[in-house]
């Protein structure tokens, strides 16, 4: 019975506990059900009922998890993918730098490396899946690829970031109008990235449709990521009232595009902090 005492003892978060939920479900519905047979005589009958009970419910934890390992063995690979595009894009820049006398110290190149970690990613699976399925885009165009990978797992991060918070203060981050504003332009950027790829795909209708449905697609899952950030607005709206500094954010009418904001990742002679912009950084 080791599995059900590691998930009611060690096991936490929103999934377990609704997977505890279910487990307590089908331990009453195996009981109920064993009752009804009515096999054994009344002295021995509850007691065998709940061994009975527990080995099933036991058996079916083992096997719900086991699948559950291999999705999630499955995520890890592609997620590990993705970053690994990432720095591919980074190395080739890199190159391209030193090709052209740009000298970048090895301080900063750690720095690249750091920063372009792709460090709140997980917290969205299917956007992991969603991004990988499109990884071969990446050979089209590697810079506008790397620039949706980068904005996407910023849009996370601010998601992340306010979670966070709550779960350890219970209480939102003041600046979490400009989070959502922030992560606005972040989703119209991505959004442009991913129209630029008509310029460079090959110039046939069947690829053309296809980029059209890779934008609908990433804007309807980036969008539930937005949703949840604006909700989160409206809740701290909510607990701390309505007063001059209040800010009522439209999630429906994002910012224009700025292409100012794609800013190339190599350092110039004053470093990192002016060319890692800080939508993308």
């Amino acid at each position: 019975m080791d599995d059900i005492v590691n998930l009611f003892k060690t096991e936490h978060g929103f999934y377990n506990r609704m997977f505890k939920f279910e487990v307590i479900v089908i331990f009453i519905i195996i009981i109920f059900f064993l009752t009804k047979l009515n096999l054994f005589n009344n002295s021995i009958y509850v007691l065998i009922s709940v061994i009975i009970g527990l080995y099933l419910t036991n058996m079916y934890i083992k096997l719900t998890q086991s699948d559950l390992n291999d999705v999630n063995k499955i995520i890890y690979f592609k997620l590990e993918s993705l970053q690994s595009k990432v720095y591919d894009y980074i190395q080739y820049k890199i190159s391209t730098a030193s090709v052209n006398n740009q000298k970048i110290s090895q301080a900063d190149i750690k720095k690249l490396y750091d920063k372009n970690k792709l460090d709140a990613l997980y917290i969205d699976a299917d956007i992991i899946v969603f991004l990988y399925s499109i990884i071969k885009l990446y050979d089209y165009n590697p810079g506008e690829y790397y620039l949706l990978l980068k904005g996407t797992n910023n849009i996370l991060k601010l998601r992340n970031d306010i979670e966070k918070l709550y779960e350890a203060e219970n209480k939102y981050p003041e600046n979490i109008h400009e989070m959502l504003q922030v992560a606005l332009q972040l989703k119209s950027n991505c959004l442009n990235n991913l129209q630029n790829f008509i310029y460079t795909v090959p110039k046939t209708n069947k690829m053309y449709e296809y980029i059209d449905n890779v934008i609908v697609s990433y804007s309807n899952l980036i969008t539930k990521n937005i949703k949840i950030i604006h909700q989160y607005h409206l809740n701290y709206i909510k607990q701390n009232g309505i007063n001059s500094n209040t800010i009522f954010i439209d999630i429906d009418s994002p910012k224009s595009y700025d292409s100012l904001t794609n800013y190339s990742i190599i350092p110039n002679k004053q470093g990192l902090k002016h060319s890692l912009i800080d939508l993308y950084a």
